[in-house]
């Protein structure tokens, strides 16, 4: 696997032990956390088609259905949704693009760090391993991406619908090539998907340019919601429960909406504060626009991520979470 940091030597020995477990064991559950995102499902689909090209059983169950948005990728009509499970039991567990073990969400129930044999593949900088075996790159754009350069290295079959798979896997965990998890190794590893007969003008149509009405008005009281604090330096938009109710929309269809404040002139970090479904909880999305670790800002508060994108589940109001977050980042961006 051609890896361009200082994780050469322990890449090449992960993929290797990955590979081993896969041709030790016969029928795979593939799982990644709540709150799903092109990267997180577009994995899933496109190891399961290569264990499946390999002669293996392979099954997806995530908490979550997936949104709208990929309902065009093909062998989405294979994930299950919790409490929906395998008809037969697995001898082996793969987690992709996951952070840390609670981010798996109601799947914990049914999987388990101590009975399990787990196979842990990402990307995130707050990851500390939640596998038997673990393949982590931090420097790599996304778990797709490391997917790619693993079946690449491995000799593992390829077809245009798992490069399909995997190309957008990359392009929405870059947020279209356009955030600092982009690199050249990413320019040269998509080159190389696009050989496959991959339509990246249909893709992108596909995934950033269909939005139905309900989204659209849920967009619209979202942007209502636009602040910014003192100085401009931080902006936000706030979403509440009754918003989604009222339009009848879900949580699903605001991924890309954090983009919205950070876009604002002058905000070097944009927030997207969100009620969460159960009661008394806020959903913190954060972009930044400057060199400040999100994901080191996030972690004493439970959260994660990577330097210029990363979230936070907070208990309490949005009050609560504005009173908290505001100020914090306010001290951070005051050290740069």
């Amino acid at each position: 696997m051609k890896v361009e940091n200082e994780r050469q030597e322990d890449s090449w020995e992960e993929a290797q032990q990955v590979l081993e477990a896969i041709g030790a064991r016969d029928r795979f559950l593939i799982t990644s956390h709540v709150s799903l995102d092109g990267d997180a499902l577009c994995s899933e689909l496109a190891l399961t088609r290569v264990l499946e090209k390999l002669g293996k059983k392979a099954w997806i169950v995530n908490e979550a259905q997936p949104p709208h948005v990929y309902d065009f990728l093909p062998g989405l009509e294979k994930v299950m949704r919790w409490p929906a499970m395998p008809p037969e039991d697995w001898d082996g567990v793969f987690v992709l693009d996951l952070g840390k073990w609670s981010r798996m969400g109601k799947l914990t129930r049914a999987i388990s760090a101590e009975k399990d044999f787990i196979i842990d593949i990402d990307h995130h900088r707050s990851t500390t391993g939640c596998g038997t075996i673990s393949m982590i790159d931090p420097g790599i754009s996304s778990t797709g991406e490391l997917l790619y350069e693993f079946f690449k290295y491995s000799n593992l079959p390829m077809d245009r619908d798992t490069a399909l798979l995997l190309y957008v896997a990359i392009i929405t965990d870059t947020g279209r090539f356009s955030f600092d998890n982009t690199t050249a190794r990413t320019h040269r590893n998509v080159a190389e998907l696009m050989e496959y007969g991959v339509d990246a003008q249909y893709i992108s149509n596909m995934v950033f340019r269909r939005q139905t009405l309900a989204q659209l008005q849920l967009y619209k009281r979202a942007l209502a919601s636009l602040s910014v604090n003192s100085d401009g330096r931080i902006a936000w938009i706030i979403l509440r429960r009754k918003d989604f109710e009222e339009t009848g929309t879900t949580a699903l269809m605001t991924q890309e909406f954090v983009e919205t404040p950070r876009s604002v002139v002058g905000a070097k970090i944009g927030i997207f504060f969100r009620e969460m479904e159960e009661a008394g909880k806020v959903k913190v999305s954060m972009r930044s626009n400057v060199e400040l670790d999100l994901n080191r800002f996030a972690m004493p508060y439970g959260g994660g991520g990577h330097a210029a994108a990363a979230g936070i589940s907070m208990k309490g109001s949005v009050e609560d979470a504005l009173g908290k977050i505001i100020p914090a980042l306010e001290t951070e961006l005051d050290k740069l």
